[in-house]
């Protein structure tokens, strides 16, 4: 299935559940919207990385394929559910943070740096960090190795939680990858 596909359909469902409705013109809408923003997404994604390097292409029989998408599948439910509850806990965070007064935020710049490979999945890394609030996902990095230069609202970010507390923006980075890069990993080996 293409990334393309992929990427559609999410933003499809996004559409749908944002909307509220299911009706024909809304569908039919939301899958222009859906189709072009993908799109857009994809073939940039595609132009900054390069064709992808490995792509998914399982040489066993029907069982061990369905064990592979099976443990695929169970690797990326497993991202969605770190990813809302680090949501959720951001939220708070932030909120605690604009709300106080005395609060002076201190903005930071980080670079993750990625093992992954495909677009899809850096995609996702991407994403991943720049809905969780309070971090931005700012650029990729090409020069040697792939990396993703990521800005906190605040140094605090960096400790995002119990989850990923971290002191410092090496630890954090090193915490990122642990819980987001490398369940995307496993699906887009």
């Amino acid at each position: 299935m293409s990334a393309l596909v992929v990427v559609t359909g999410l933003l499809l469902g996004l559409w749908v559940l944002l909307r509220g409705s299911a009706e024909p013109g809304q569908l039919l809408l939301g899958l222009l919207v859906a189709g072009l923003a993908s799109r857009i997404a994809v073939e940039r994604v595609r132009r900054r990385l390069g064709p992808q390097l490995r792509p998914w292409a399982p040489q066993a029989g029907p069982a061990a394929r369905l064990g592979d998408v099976l443990g695929r599948l169970w690797s990326l439910l497993r991202w969605l559910q770190r990813l809302v509850v680090d949501i959720v806990v951001a939220n708070f965070r932030i909120a605690a943070l604009v709300a106080d007064p005395r609060r002076r935020p201190q903005p930071v710049r980080v670079e993750l740096p990625l093992t992954l490979e495909s677009p899809l999945g850096i995609y996702l890394l991407a994403a991943t960090i720049s809905l969780t609030p309070g971090t931005l996902t700012v650029d990729l990095v090409h020069g040697g190795s792939r990396r993703l230069l990521v800005h906190a609202i605040d140094r605090s970010e960096l400790a995002a939680g119990s989850a990923l507390s971290a002191p410092d923006a090496a630890a954090w980075a090193s915490a990122v990858k642990a819980r987001y890069e490398a369940p995307l990993l496993e699906v887009f080996r």
